[in-house]
């Protein structure tokens, strides 16, 4: 990516201190970073996604921030921002707030375009999120830089085992990643003694995976694994499953499982609420609603675990260089060499 300071406020659970050995980055509360955005001398400025709704809080302050540092402090800058958020920010919005749907809406319009009028350009990486966004607000994105395309992962150059009649699971055990429904598909076929299902991660649901995994044959269950060791696994299995299930407040952007899965050459199982459904149903991989017929999506899991395509055509689907390195080089672009570095302000 390009050469700048990432400035954060939280650590998800996953965050591994060793990836970023080689980064300039720094741990900052929201006053610390609006601070760092009135001194900044950048030509770029970074900021979360205006639809990230529980990032609203800390964009009122950075995009409040970047209008006075133009205004006042005279400096110019280019506000950029990358946008994957599929779900409308109205909904979330209307689940928390029991008001007249005429008075979310307009609090919702105002919100988005207080965040979206400063931003120069705008980068979407997948044609649901642009969608999403022009539905709310199209004037203003009319009057800013956009590029859009579907972020998909590069193959994978790691080395590992041979593919083996495995279905695997990696993400969070949670709801809304749909662990419950990866299980009650494989109740419907654990007794076949010759596949594995493999379950990878951490959660709210660690508990109740666990309990289940004991009472199933083919079954193991990895907690928080080191990532050399999950590339082991989506080396080794045959199928990735992610039956993401959508609520008010969340509905799956892209899912990393699947990007992860696709670059070792895997089948992919996953709901229509993915940013990828398109582009998997197009691309030979099983698409279903998120009430599925479970007996039925067991016969087709079946197939695709037993007689997968070669992982090498499945890689071969994907381009050789990264969209999101694209889209952060055109985010960044028209720079010359002695333009001072990029910050990305982190929510």
């Amino acid at each position: 990516m390009t050469t700048g300071h990432l400035l954060y406020r939280e650590r998800m659970y996953d965050f591994e201190e060793r990836l970023t050995e080689h980064v300039s980055l720094e741990r900052a509360s929201r006053l610390q970073t609006v601070r760092r955005i009135l001194a900044a001398n950048e030509q770029f400025i970074e900021i979360n996604e205006p639809f990230m709704v529980r990032a609203w809080p800390s964009l009122v302050l950075y995009t409040t921030a970047a209008r006075v540092s133009r205004s006042v402090l005279r400096k110019r800058f280019q506000l950029t921002t990358y946008a994957i958020e599929k779900n409308s920010p109205i909904l979330p919005i209307r689940d928390l707030f029991p008001i007249p749907p005429s008075w979310v809406k307009f609090f919702v319009r105002s919100i988005c375009a207080y965040l979206i009028k400063p931003v120069d350009r705008i980068a979407f990486g997948t044609p649901g999120a642009a969608s999403n966004y022009r539905l709310l607000v199209p004037k203003l994105l009319s009057h800013m830089d956009v590029t859009e395309a579907l972020e998909l992962p590069t193959p994978c150059t790691c080395h590992g085992p041979a593919k083996k009649a495995n279905l695997l699971f990696v993400g969070e055990f949670s709801d809304r990643k749909g662990i419950r429904q990866a299980m009650r598909l494989w109740d419907e076929v654990w007794d076949r003694a010759d596949i594995t299902f493999t379950i990878i991660g951490q959660g709210p649901l660690l508990d109740f995976v666990v309990a289940w995994s004991k009472s199933h044959s083919n079954v193991q269950v990895v907690v928080d694994p080191p990532r050399d060791e999950i590339h082991t696994h989506l080396r080794r299995a045959s199928t990735l499953v992610l039956l993401s299930q959508s609520t008010p407040r969340w509905r799956e952007q892209i899912g990393l499982p699947i990007m992860e899965g696709l670059a070792h050459g895997c089948e992919i199982i996953a709901t229509d609420q993915t940013g990828y459904a398109e582009w998997l149903s197009e691309n030979g991989h099983t698409v279903v609603p998120q009430d599925v017929d479970y007996k039925r999506l067991a016969e087709v899991m079946l197939d695709k675990i037993r007689t997968p395509r070669p992982a090498a055509q499945i890689v071969g689907t994907l381009p050789l260089t990264s969209s999101r390195h694209d889209f952060d080089r055109w985010m960044n672009s028209a720079r010359t060499h002695n333009d001072p570095e990029a910050t990305a302000a982190g929510r």
